[in-house]
């Protein structure tokens, strides 16, 4: 898995945040397999918080409003909230 962000191109995580989880004795190679938040729909693959907060949440907002399935996007935020809860 990359470690960057497939919208911008950036680091999914910034310096500060990752020397922050090693300190806290996560590994580097666990980093990679939860690293960044689900691109969909705006694209595949992983996107940094910025994007997620900018482009993939309104995004999401904007499928609701259109009447898309409501269980594909109670789907995709809930993991969206999953993965913020445990960086915190």
């Amino acid at each position: 898995m990359t470690d960057k962000c497939c919208i911008c191109g950036g680091n999914l995580l910034d310096d500060e945040s990752r020397a922050r989880y090693v300190e806290q004795g996560v590994s580097e190679e666990s980093l990679k397999d939860w690293l960044g938040n689900n691109a969909r729909p705006v694209a595949n693959g992983r996107c940094c918080n910025p994007c997620n907060d900018e482009h993939v949440i309104p995004a999401r907002i904007n499928r609701l409003h259109a009447g898309l399935p409501m269980q594909a996007l109670e789907d995709e935020l809930g993991h969206y909230l999953r993965v913020r809860r445990e960086l915190n």
